[in-house]
């Protein structure tokens, strides 16, 4: 059927218009010397958040001028069955509004709905078009019930920015973003809503699963500004996909993707977010109501968390137990975690390495939770900066952070509510660093520092008991000083400093070393010496060895008993003895 010849038909053409057919130069007249430009490089689109181009082209009027152009439907384009006349229409479904244009060149493209639409004859019209396109070209309907699994995964297929309007969108399947640099984009977490009620598909992938070959990763990708809601049989909410835990015969793995500002919710059987991937940033989401809230896989290397809020999960916050050597150098920072953890522990990590923790908040472990922190790889290391823990009601038994691993550092904590340890330390291995916790209300059962382990080194660097925190315990030895070494294989304590003196054993009636005025001041019970840069004085009446230049005699005043050491000595008046007198008379010769 002839485009010409059905014009003049009345109703039941599937391309009208009122008046006399619009040539390609009226309609490149009509879009103007910019509109033309980009129509003839096949660039021209309707905006991404649902304007059409007729709105922005022309301005929002509610129709297109029917002296230069003609309009028809989706259902219309593809009811053509004779050859095409005028290579230019527009489509007026609501949501798919657009300029198409017939590619007499094309004869193998296949039917999308969104950008290509195939007549009855064979003709190809593809949408004119530039930057995202929308979910509902492809016929995606927002209204919480019509099934859009597949053409969101068709849009996303096109490798184009994809946009997804305001509504709540139906999906029985797992959407996969791969393409290098795809955007899936939303308009706002709560106002664009992806559901799952059906079954315990994953909700979405970067990457894809079903691909063997190395093309099945994705590169540079980014999902924001939407929600993600599963039900009790979900397995994943989103995750980032990797050779090892997803696909071996991969060549390598998702990498440096963004999930930003996405809300997950409902994940019953699984993690709301699973990394396996390289390079990861995960910013300003929120992970809900799920059996975990973020499992970290393998090859997770250099990743970020940031601002993200975890809560309401039946089991961990976070959790990861894959070797060191394959989740490390991640940082987590500025995340709330809140009302989750299994027996183990709210953040579990019995594997990964050179991870950091800052500014977290912590509130409210669930039911049973025994650690805030649960540490046990023998090869993982950890840096805890910054915490603030507030305790469930009433609750006492649990340990703050718990750790059994090879370097475990936690400064600047600070705990509102009764818990059972603030650190409690673990096992044979180095080394524990604790400086800085704070216990401001509260009580700590059995201490604030337990260490009942035979580990090399622990350093505490605290405040003495009394001023916001309870003893320190290190081998079942209460220390309420500032600083204590401790030979941790024996549970002895080497020196402690305590009211400015450095202590050389267990109590303060140990030898000790002070400050009197411009002296060291030694101690060992009541005796004491003291030393000077002039000598070495002992007791309290200063008797001790002195020394100079020349004769002591007349010049060097001491005790009965002192010795001065000639610098400029001869034989038989190096050594000289204070045999008598006072002051500085009474110096003999040796």
């Amino acid at each position: 059927m002839d485009i010409r010849e059905t014009r003049t038909e009345a109703n039941d053409s599937p391309l009208s218009r009122p008046s006399s057919p619009m040539s390609r130069r009226k309609m490149l007249s009509a879009l103007g010397l910019t509109g033309a430009a980009l129509l003839t490089a096949g660039m021209l689109t309707n905006e991404s958040k649902g304007e059409s181009v007729h709105d922005s082209v022309y301005g929002g009027d509610g129709g297109l001028d029917p002296a230069c152009c003609s309009y028809t439907t989706i259902a219309g384009l593809r009811a053509m069955t004779g050859p095409v006349g005028e290579p230019y229409c527009y489509v007026t479904d609501s949501g798919c509004e657009g300029p198409f244009f017939y590619d007499g060149s094309d004869t193998a493209s296949p039917d999308n709905t969104g950008l290509v639409i195939v007549s009855a004859s064979g003709a190809r019209w593809k949408r004119i078009h530039q930057g995202e396109i929308s979910i509902a070209w492809f016929g995606a309907v927002g209204d919480g019930e019509t099934d859009c699994t597949a053409a969101i995964q068709t849009a996303l297929d096109s490798g184009l920015p994809v946009w997804m309007p305001p509504g709540t969108y139906a999906i029985t399947g797992t959407l996969r973003v791969k393409a290098n640099g795809q955007l899936l984009r939303g308009a706002g977490r709560f106002v664009t809503v992806l559901k799952n009620t059906a079954n315990g598909s994953p909700l979405l992938h970067f990457g894809d699963n079903t691909d063997p070959k190395t093309t099945g990763y994705a590169l540079s990708c980014a999902a924001r500004d939407f929600t993600l809601e599963g039900n009790a049989l979900s397995s994943e909410g989103v995750a980032f996909l990797g050779p090892q835990d997803d696909v071996a015969t991969w060549g390598g793995a998702s990498r440096a993707c963004l999930l930003e500002g996405v809300r997950v919710s409902g994940i019953g059987s699984g993690p709301a977010l699973r990394v396996s991937a390289w390079t990861p940033t995960v910013t300003g989401c929120e992970f809900w109501n799920s059996k975990q809230g973020i499992r970290i896989g393998q090859q997770v290397y250099s990743g970020r968390f940031i601002a993200n809020y975890i809560s309401g999960h039946a089991q961990e916050g976070i959790y990861c137990d894959v070797p060191a050597s394959k989740a490390s150098a991640l940082l987590f920072s500025g995340n709330v975690v809140q009302w989750c953890g299994s027996a183990a522990g709210m953040i579990v990590l019995s594997g990964g390495g050179a991870w950091t923790f800052q500014n977290t908040y912590v509130e409210v472990p669930n039911a049973g939770c025994n650690a805030v922190w649960k540490l046990s790889n023998p090869g993982t290391n950890v840096t805890i900066d910054g915490v603030h823990f507030s305790s469930g009601t009433g609750e006492s038994a649990i340990d703050v952070v718990s750790t059994d691993i090879r370097l475990c550092t936690v400064r600047g904590m600070q705990i509102f509510g009764n818990v059972r340890r603030g650190v409690y330390i673990t096992g044979t291995l180095p080394i524990t660093t604790i400086d800085s916790v704070r216990q401001p209300s509260g009580t700590s059962s059995i201490a604030l520092i337990d260490d009942q382990s035979v580990r090399k080194m622990t350093f505490v660097n605290n405040a003495p008991t009394g001023i916001e925190m309870a003893a320190a315990t290190i081998k079942s030895l209460t220390s309420t000083n500032a600083i204590t070494t401790v030979d941790t294989a024996t549970g002895l304590t080497q020196w402690f400093v305590k009211d400015g003196r450095v202590y050389f054993g267990g109590d303060t009636a140990a030898p000790n070393i002070g400050v009197s005025g411009m002296s060291l001041n030694v101690r060992e019970g009541t005796a004491e010496g003291f030393l000077q840069a002039a000598g070495v004085l002992l007791g309290a009446d200063q008797i001790g060895i002195r020394y100079g230049t020349g004769s002591p005699e007349g010049i060097v005043s001491a005790p009965v008993g002192s010795l001065y050491l000639r610098a400029d000595g001869v034989p038989g008046a190096t050594l000289y003895v204070k045999e008598s007198g006072t002051g500085s008379t009474g110096w003999t010769a040796k």
